[in-house]
């Protein structure tokens, strides 16, 4: 009985969760997709990989930390579910602060270079528009 009664309350806690975090996995995805496509011409996984590697690794140790933390829900090691939890938090907590740095200044951002063949774009002073 003890976990049947978790079992609602933590699968809701992780939809609520997904789905609050939804806007910020896309926004991440837009700008790292707008930033690789600006400066390479190959396939766009490969260049996502090589130009943000830090946000690919902690994007695969979510979905680790996450599967960990479901696989021992019932039954399993409590410390290694406990361990999981807080370490996707942490994770979380790391996309969450490259975002509001990306989104407070446009310029914390790698520079996008020109692409091959192209003059780069002349930016104003003017405040940007939103």
């Amino acid at each position: 009985m003890g976990n049947e009664v978790w079992r609602p309350v933590f699968a809701f806690a992780h939809l609520a969760a997904l789905l609050g975090l939804a806007p910020l996995g896309v926004m991440l995805v837009r700008h790292a997709v707008r930033q690789t496509r600006a400066t390479e011409d190959g396939p766009l996984l490969p260049a996502l990989v090589g130009r943000y590697p830090q946000v690919v690794f902690l994007l695969a140790a979510v979905v680790l930390t996450i599967t960990v933390s479901l696989m021992n829900f019932e039954d399993g090691i409590r410390w290694l579910r406990r361990v999981a939890n807080l370490s996707t938090v942490a994770i979380v907590l790391v996309l969450v602060a490259r975002y509001l740095g990306w989104a407070r200044d446009p310029s914390a951002a790698p520079p996008v270079p020109a692409r091959r063949g192209q003059r780069p774009a002349k930016r104003s002073g003017a405040p940007r528009r939103r």
